[in-house]
């Protein structure tokens, strides 16, 4: 998850210096993060979690936000939901990505940020905002008129960046690394922005 939204973040203009405790510079020196990139000439410190289950969730914030304040920057907590969405070894049927892709984000605004997030990052003042990830295999059903019913391999890509409302830092630092993201979107996510 770390090397896949690095490589999202890179593709969208966002200057990573950092992924995986892996300098770009060999002359940089600062804490082993996940991800972190520069944001206004400030080293920003990304920590990526993969949530299992709806039950570590919280643990797994609450521990990406503590690696955020222990690094002594500003930062973003980013969280691949993916197995939240898509329990392993079943397969989403769909209609249509988009659709799929809107249906998803829903879920993500209401059931993992606005019921569980939103207001533990409001606890740590270094935390600027999440990304919340999610990709998802799916079977496309195609309809042709016969009495058969014929599916095509999918994937149903989402991202979602949020942050709280009263982060005046946050909130533009956000909505830029949204709009890049979704600037740079191949068909397959559409990020949104949920303030």
């Amino acid at each position: 998850f770390v090397f896949l939204l690095g490589g999202r973040l890179l593709a969208a203009g966002i200057p990573i210096t950092q992924v995986d405790g892996i300098y770009r510079h060999q002359h940089s020196v600062g804490p082993s993060v996940d991800l972190s990139f520069s944001w206004d000439r400030s080293p920003t410190t990304v920590e990526c979690k993969r949530a299992r289950s709806k039950k570590n969730l919280i643990e797994l914030a609450v521990k990406g936000c503590k690696q955020v304040e222990k690094s002594g920057r500003f930062g973003v907590l980013a969280l691949d939901c993916s197995l939240l969405v898509r329990p392993e070894h079943t397969v989403l049927e769909i209609f249509s990505r988009q659709l799929k892709s809107k249906h998803i984000l829903d879920w993500l605004e209401t059931e993992i940020w606005a019921k569980r997030m939103r207001d533990l990052i409001q606890k740590y003042s270094s935390v600027l905002g999440m990304i919340l990830y999610c990709r998802v295999p799916a079977m496309t059903r195609i309809l042709e008129g016969s009495p058969t019913i014929k599916f095509r391999r999918d994937c149903v890509t989402t991202i979602a960046c949020c942050s709280p409302g009263t982060r005046s830092l946050g909130n533009p630092m956000m909505q830029e690394i949204n709009d890049r993201l979704h600037a740079t979107a191949s068909g397959k996510a559409i990020p949104r922005r949920i303030f």
